[in-house]
This record gives structure tokens, C-alpha cells and sequence, in this order.
């Protein structure tokens, strides 16, 4: 436990040094938006909280076991391999159990407590995969019990347990290939109505990323075009120019919906001619468009 409060808190001073930009955010962006929601208590707040509980079942079993039954199993796991671990009066290892659960439970509960005006499931991926580590030492530890209390290695039984092993780690491992590829699965970065193929088709004209966007959320979107260009929505001088040289009469305008007047407006007036915008697809939080 001193290791990982430790550890963590070397990386936030060093990453805070190192980019000056966490700082501000920590100052000015959403860690103040949090400290001011931590003294609004409301309904919505604890709603959050078993919000979060259940995102916790979903993350380990999925969306079609209900959150009860993934609860049970999580808590039923760590609480069983805690009994275990008491009866042989085995301490320290109870101990590190306990806090470790108990740490993972108290930072879940602040996050959702404190989050002001959105709820976002990735800032408890870090909490998330501490319980599914402590809910597999318990699974163990109960397993390991029903076994008899040690793993025969060395004869059929123990081969048998290391097949089992390797091959739920490979299925594991071809799993997350499959949702690493092109964010397949991951909700911060795949959308369900996002149309990657209608997308590829016109890879060869540009495309431009209109106003406040963060780029996380389209990242594999945006490497697919030859040409991309981010302009601000404030319409400098810099995203005039860069309208000017546009290629070709048509392009990709990735942008927030209500935004998109505005975009049309200032791009007919650079380019002096008029446009029309046609719906393409959805990328996360920004709506696509073709331009002509």
C-alpha cells in the first residue's frame, strides 16, 4: 500500500513538472469544477455513486449480467478469499486484502461523488482493474481451498491447471487485440453509429476539424485522411488562410452539431462561393459531414 500511495505520488508531481498544462487543469479546468461539486450535495450525487457500482459489474461481466449478480460475484470472491486467509490467521496478506479493497471502494466513491457535470466512466478504469485483481486472489485463494488447500504440480491434475491458465490468458489476450483494433468496444473512442467505411471512402479530400474538440475522442478517425486541418471557432486570420488553400471542391467537417452555421458561414465567405453540408456519420461527440 506505501508502494502504490508512493508511486502515485511521485508520477503526479513529476507529471505536474513536467507539463505545465496539468496544473492549470488541476487549477483552472476540472479539478476546480470538482472541489466546488464536493460541497453541493444532491440526489444525483449518490445516484452517481451506485452508478459507478454498477459500470463496476458491467466492466468485469458485461452489460447482459445484471449488476446484482456481477456485485455478488466481485464482493463474494474478495469476501470469501478474506474468511479463508483469516481461519489460517494469515495477517498480512488479510491486511493488504482489506486496504487495498478498501482504498479502490473510497477513491470510486469520491470520483463519483465529486464529478460536477458529466458521468464518465474512465476515471474509474483505475479502480476497476484493482477490485478485478483483488476479486481473482479471492477467486484463487477459494479455489485453491476446494482443490484441497495446494496445487499437486507435477501430476495430471497440476497440467491440467496450467493448460487452463494459458489458455484463458490467450483468450484474454485475443480479446483485447480485437478491442485495441480501431477501438472496437471502447465507448471513448468507437461509437456505435460511426460508419468507418463511409469514412475511408473519402480519405483522399480533406478534412477539417472545426472549433473545441479534444482529440482522444476521434483519434482513429483522424488518421485515415491524406490531408487534415483544425481550425479554431474563434475565425482568425491563421484558419482564414488555411480555408483559402483548401483543394478540391469538397471536404469532411468534423465538428459539435450547433457549430455547424457558423463553420458553413465562414467557409462561403472565405471561399466565395456557397456551400451545402450532407450528414455522414457520428464520431463519438462530434457529427461528420460532407461539404461541397
Amino acid at each position: 500500500m506505501l508502494a502504490w500511495v508512493g508511486n502515485f505520488a511521485v508520477s503526479l508531481f513529476a507529471t505536474i513538472r513536467l507539463f505545465p498544462y496539468c496544473q492549470w487543469n488541476l487549477n483552472r479546468g476540472k479539478g476546480q469544477m470538482a472541489l466546488h461539486s464536493l460541497f453541493v450535495f444532491s440526489g444525483e450525487k449518490f445516484a452517481q455513486i451506485a452508478w459507478g457500482y454498477k459500470r463496476l459489474a458491467a466492466s468485469m461481466f458485461g452489460d447482459a449480467v445484471p449488476a446484482a449478480v456481477g456485485l455478488a460475484i466481485i464482493f463474494g470472491c474478495i469476501f470469501g478469499g478474506a474468511v479463508l486467509l483469516y481461519r489460517k490467521k494469515e495477517w498480512n496478506r488479510l491486511a493488504g486484502m482489506i486496504l487495498t479493497v478498501l482504498t479502490a471502494q473510497a477513491y470510486q466513491c469520491v470520483v463519483c461523488f465529486t464529478m460536477p457535470d458529466v458521468w464518465e466512466e474512465r476515471y474509474l478504469w483505475g479502480t476497476f482493474t484493482i477490485m478485478a485483481l483483488c476479486m481473482a486472489w479471492g477467486g484463487i485463494l477459494l479455489l485453491q481451498e476446494l482443490r484441497g488447500g495446494r496445487l499437486r504440480t507435477g501430476t495430471r491434475s497440476g497440467t491440467l491447471w496450467r493448460g487452463a491458465v494459458l489458455a484463458l490468458t490467450a483468450g484474454i489476450l485475443i480479446g483485447e487485440i480485437g478491442v485495441i483494433d480501431g477501438g472496437n468496444g471502447i465507448a471513448y473512442l468507437f461509437h456505435p453509429e460511426k460508419d468507418v467505411a463511409l469514412l475511408e471512402e473519402r480519405s483522399g479530400i480533406p478534412w477539417i476539424v472545426y472549433g473545441p474538440t479534444v482529440g482522444v475522442y476521434s483519434y482513429y478517425d483522424w488518421l485515415i485522411p491524406e490531408r487534415i486541418c483544425f481550425l479554431t471557432e474563434s475565425n482568425t486570420q491563421e484558419d482564414a488562410e488555411a480555408v483559402r488553400q483548401l483543394p478540391g471542391e469538397e471536404f469532411v467537417l468534423y465538428l459539435y452539431e450547433d457549430y455547424l452555421p457558423e463553420a458553413l458561414d465562414f467557409f462561403e465567405q472565405e471561399l466565395g462561393r456557397a456551400l451545402t453540408s450532407s450528414y455522414l456519420t457520428k464520431s463519438t461527440n462530434l457529427s461528420v459531414y460532407l461539404v461541397r
